[in-house]
C-alpha cells in the first residue's frame, strides 16, 4: 500500500522501522545525520514534514505548543507522530489564517470544559465565535481540549477557515461515502491540501487520528489559499445552529452557498422519486456534449412523451438545442427532454448512462437515473442533498443560470401557426424577493418538488423540498430562515502569534 499522509498505521510502522535501520546502518559507516532544519530537537531534514514544520515554526504558529521541553542542552520536542490534541489545533489554526485569539473583552469561554485560565483558551473562543468549530457536545457546550482530531473533522474545520465549497467532483475517496464531512473532504482534495492516506485504492481514512506532522503540513498547504474574510454565524450568538422551522416536506435541505455551508436539514439522503427536477441533470448532460446551436431531428418517440410538453410535433422542423434547453427548464417539457436524450445518446437508455456517469463523477451516491424527464419509475430516484449537488454545479454554468432565470423564452410556432407556452413555470421567480431559480417539479409518486436558489444581501441560499403538498411554501420558509437566523461576521486580522 502507497500511505502519503498517515505513519500511524502498520504499514508505516513497518516503513519507519526500515528507515531507521536503515539509518543506523548509514551512521555505522561513518554518516553523520543532516543538520536539524527547524528548532525542535525530533525534527531534521529527513522528516517529510519538516518543510512545513520550518515554515510555520518562522511564522510563530507553534509557539507555546511544544509537546515537550527541552532541556539545558537540547531544544524542544515536536512529536511530529503523536495525534494532535483539539486545543493545539485551534492555536494553530487561528494563528494560521491571521485571527489570533479573542479579545479580553470577549474572550469569557461558552465551553463548560476550557476555563478561560488557560492561556489558550482565547484561540478556542475565538474560532468558536466564527463557526469554525462548534465544540464536541451540547447541553452543556463542551471543547473536549484534550481529545484528537480526525481527518474527516479536520477536513471541515479548514474548509471553514478558508470557506473552500463543499460540493463539486468527487475527489475519488472510497471510504468517506455518507459521511457528514464528505463534501468538505471533496473540497480540500480539489484545493490541493490533501491527497488521501491511499492510493489504490483511493482511500482518505476520515476517521483516523491527525498527527501534529500532519496538521502542520495541512496547515502549510493551505497557506497558498486566502483565508476567509468573512465568516457565517448565529445572529443570536452562541454555539447551537438555531432550530429549524416546520415544514411539510418529507425530505428537505437548506445550504449557504457562499460559505458552503448546510444550514439544516431532514431525511436528505433518503432516496425518493424526483419529478422533474430530475431536468436539472438532464440540462447539464447536454451543456457538456452538445452545441447549443445544433439542430435537432424530432421523432416520435420524442413528441409523444407524455404529459407536460411543449408540444413537439413528430419530423417538424428541427429545434435547436437551445431552444430544447428553454422548453425543458422553463416549461418543464417532457418531449422536449427525450429530443436532447436521443440527440446526445441516441436514445433515451444511452442517455441514461451519460446521467449516471455524470452523478457519479459528481458523488451523488443516493440517486439513479432511467430518463431524461422524471417521470415515475421505480428505479429512478434521488436525494435532496444529491440535487442539492446537482443545482449547486450546474447553476456553475452561465448557460444554465441564465435560462432558470428568465420569465419568459421564445420558441418555434407550431407547424400550424399556432404559438407554444413561453413562460416560465417557477412562480417563486415572481414570489420570493431575490429569486435566482431553479427548478420544479411534480409526479403523483413523488409529490411536489422544488430546488429553488435566491440571493440576498451578498450571500446566496438553496433549498430543497421533496414530497409536499406546497413547495413554493415550504421552500420560501426554508430560505427566509435561512437569510434571517444566519449572519456575517468580518474578523479582524492578527499576525501569527
Amino acid at each position: 500500500m502507497w500511505r502519503r499522509e498517515s505513519s500511524g498505521s502498520p504499514a508505516g510502522r513497518l516503513r519507519l522501522w526500515a528507515a531507521l535501520a536503515g539509518l543506523a546502518l548509514w551512521i555505522a559507516a561513518g554518516w553523520t545525520p543532516a543538520a536539524g532544519a527547524t528548532g525542535f530537537s525530533d525534527v531534521d531534514t529527513l522528516n517529510v514534514h519538516a518543510s512545513a514544520i520550518e515554515a510555520l515554526e518562522a511564522q510563530g504558529v507553534f509557539e507555546g505548543t511544544a509537546c515537550a521541553a527541552g532541556g539545558p542542552d537540547t531544544a524542544e520536542l515536536f512529536c511530529p507522530y503523536d495525534p494532535i490534541e483539539r486545543w493545539v489545533m485551534a492555536v494553530w489554526l487561528a494563528r494560521a489564517i491571521g485571527v489570533g485569539a479573542a479579545t479580553e473583552s470577549a474572550s469569557t469561554s461558552p465551553f463548560a470544559d476550557v476555563s478561560d485560565d488557560e492561556w489558550w483558551a482565547p484561540y478556542v473562543t475565538r474560532l468558536a465565535s466564527l463557526g469554525v468549530t462548534r465544540g464536541c457536545d451540547t447541553e452543556p457546550a463542551r471543547y473536549c481540549p484534550r481529545g484528537t482530531v480526525t481527518r474527516a473533522q479536520m477536513a471541515s474545520f479548514l474548509s471553514r477557515a478558508y470557506r473552500l465549497r463543499a460540493g463539486g467532483e468527487n475527489a475519488g475517496f472510497t471510504d468517506v461515502a455518507g459521511s457528514v464531512h464528505a463534501g468538505n473532504i471533496n473540497a480540500l482534495a480539489a484545493a490541493g491540501v490533501t491527497v488521501g492516506c491511499e492510493k489504490r485504492p483511493a482511500r482518505y481514512c476520515p476517521d483516523e487520528d491527525v498527527t501534529r506532522g500532519q496538521m502542520a503540513t495541512f496547515l502549510h498547504r493551505a497557506l497558498d489559499l486566502p483565508p476567509a474574510e468573512t465568516f457565517l454565524v448565529p445572529v443570536e450568538g452562541g454555539l447551537v445552529t438555531p432550530a429549524p422551522p416546520k415544514v411539510w416536506s418529507r425530505a428537505w435541505i437548506v445550504y449557504d452557498d457562499t460559505f458552503g455551508r448546510v444550514l439544516a436539514e431532514h431525511e436528505a439522503d433518503t432516496r425518493r422519486a424526483v419529478a422533474s427536477t430530475t431536468k436539472m441533470m438532464t440540462a447539464l448532460v447536454v451543456l457538456e456534449a452538445a452545441d447549443p446551436a445544433k439542430l435537432v431531428q424530432i421523432s416520435e418517440n420524442a413528441a409523444g412523451a407524455g404529459e407536460s410538453e411543449i408540444g413537439l410535433v413528430a419530423h417538424e422542423d428541427p429545434w435547436t438545442v437551445e431552444d430544447l434547453l428553454a422548453a425543458l427548464l422553463l416549461w418543464s417539457a417532457n418531449d422536449a427532454a427525450v429530443a436532447l436524450a436521443e440527440h446526445v445518446g441516441g436514445s433515451v437508455e444511452g442517455f441514461a448512462l451519460l446521467m449516471n456517469a455524470k452523478s457519479a463523477r459528481l458523488g451523488m451516491e443516493n440517486s439513479n437515473f432511467v430518463n431524461p424527464h422524471g417521470l415515475d419509475h421505480r428505479d429512478h430516484y434521488s436525494s435532496a442533498r444529491d440535487l442539492l449537488t446537482l443545482a449547486v454545479t450546474a447553476m456553475e454554468d452561465d448557460r444554465f443560470a441564465r435560462l432558470v432565470q428568465a420569465r419568459r423564452f421564445y420558441v418555434p410556432y407550431a407547424p400550424d401557426g399556432s404559438e407554444r407556452a413561453s413562460r416560465n413555470r417557477n412562480k417563486l421567480l415572481d414570489r420570493y424577493e431575490g429569486a435566482i431559480g431553479i427548478k420544479t417539479g411534480f409526479t403523483s409518486r413523488a409529490g411536489l418538488t422544488l430546488v429553488a436558489a435566491a440571493e440576498r444581501d451578498g450571500r446566496r441560499l438553496y433549498a430543497v423540498v421533496l414530497g409536499t403538498d406546497d413547495h413554493y411554501r415550504d421552500a420560501s420558509t426554508l430560505l427566509d430562515w435561512g437569510f434571517e437566523k444566519f449572519t456575517t461576521v468580518t474578523p479582524g486580522r492578527t499576525g501569527a502569534g
